[in-house]
């Protein structure tokens, strides 16, 4: 009865002075800011340092609790990955793995799961429920935005602030017997809506097809405008020459008619003129 009456004395003593040991301003967050639909991985430079107990010590102190493998697979489906394990809820040590890489997980894909004793030290994986419930409410009020994971981009989206941490540190890439650390960058995609898509895909066709057609307008108005131009200054020309032709014919009927009755008076004089001769 002493003897396990002190085991239990040792064992909460190693989990205090753990506790105690934990300094949260030196613990690494991944994303740096914010979280993936609640979930973010802690940890500390250089080797993995969190056994089970202590992981889940290290989430409270940041005034969150662990994640679990189903909030970790939610956090995947939207393109968080990592490249170290650390602790779950369920005391499983996880990576979360989009892309494969053969230092990460040996090149597996999906929540890579691995069984072993509480007392192996890995990081931890926490769950803010804040910043969880700001996300179903951000993809409440707007259901078109989603985050797509690609080869290049495979960094997680975040919202919030992870609460009691003063100035994490930077982001370090670590080795370790089965995986590095990789510093994810923040992608926050935005995807169209199916209207203005049609709308962008669509102007610029619709403005093309109108400036077209608003051209062949006004190169027939000018063609039509043209052609009554042209018709009607020919037949102007036609009517002016057709006067002129009978003004001339006219002056020259007048001028015959005059010369034949001067010729014909003429005659008539002499006439008179020789039989008043005879006469005399």
């Amino acid at each position: 009865m002493a003897a396990k009456s002190r085991m239990l004395l040792l064992l909460l003593a190693h989990l205090v002075s753990s506790a105690l040991l934990i300094d949260v301003t030196q613990i690494i967050v991944n994303p740096k800011h914010g979280s993936v639909v609640g979930v973010f991985q802690a940890s500390l430079s250089g080797d993995y340092a969190f056994n089970a107990s202590v992981a889940r010590d290290v989430c409270e102190q940041l005034g969150v609790g662990m994640a679990n493998k189903a909030q970790l697979n939610k956090a995947l489906a939207l393109g968080f990955e990592t490249c170290r394990f650390g602790w779950t809820d369920e005391q499983v040590a996880v990576i979360p793995r989009i892309l494969p890489k053969d230092t990460c997980g040996k090149g597996r894909v999906g929540l890579i799961t691995w069984r072993t004793l509480p007392s192996y030290k890995f990081d931890v994986y926490c769950f803010n429920s804040t910043d969880y419930e700001a996300h179903m409410n951000t993809e409440h009020e707007y259901p078109s935005t989603a985050v797509i994971p690609t080869a290049r981009t495979s960094g997680a989206r975040t919202s919030g602030a992870h609460p009691k941490l003063a100035k994490p540190t930077r982001s370090a890439s670590r080795d370790d017997p089965q995986s590095t650390s990789s510093s994810l960058p923040h992608y926050t995609p935005e995807k169209d809506t199916p209207e203005s898509q049609a709308f962008s895909n669509t102007s610029p066709n619709t403005a093309v097809g109108l400036i077209a057609l608003l051209t062949t307008l006004f190169a027939f108005l000018l063609l039509a405008v043209a052609a009554v131009c042209y018709f009607k200054k020919n037949r102007v020309g036609r009517w002016k020459k057709s006067q002129e032709k009978e003004t001339i014919e006219t002056e020259v009927c007048g001028k015959t008619r005059k010369e034949s009755e001067s010729e014909v008076q003429n005659d008539v004089s002499v006439t008179i003129k020789l039989e008043n001769e005879k006469i005399s």
